[in-house]
């Protein structure tokens, strides 16, 4: 009957946490900010599809592809405003990320 607080096994105690350390950063909750980059707020896949007037499996394609510039924090995509500005500048110019104007 001891369990993971300690019990009959010789098991240690574990500390106690708040489950909501991390889960509103990775429910797109709260916003991640960059951290020297003038506090500019990450994107949440979610956020660049609606700003793209898109699905958010569009916005998983176009990362996947490597048309949108993305960071990774744990396994959740994130967006950086410039990185989404430039994209659709690149858009309404015809090119295709990386390409030389």
């Amino acid at each position: 009957m001891g369990g993971i607080g300690g019990g009959s096994h010789g098991v240690p105690g574990v500390a106690g946490f708040r489950q909501e350390f991390a889960t509103p950063v990775l429910q797109g909750r709260r916003a991640l900010r960059v951290v020297g980059e003038g506090e500019e707020a990450l994107l949440t896949v979610r956020d660049v599809a609606a700003r793209l007037g898109v699905c958010t499996a569009t916005v998983y394609r176009l990362v996947g592809e490597g048309q949108l510039a993305h960071v990774r924090v744990l396994n959740a995509i994130r967006v950086a405003p410039r990185d989404l500005e430039a994209f659709i500048e690149a858009q309404r110019r015809g090119e295709e990320i990386g390409e030389t104007p």
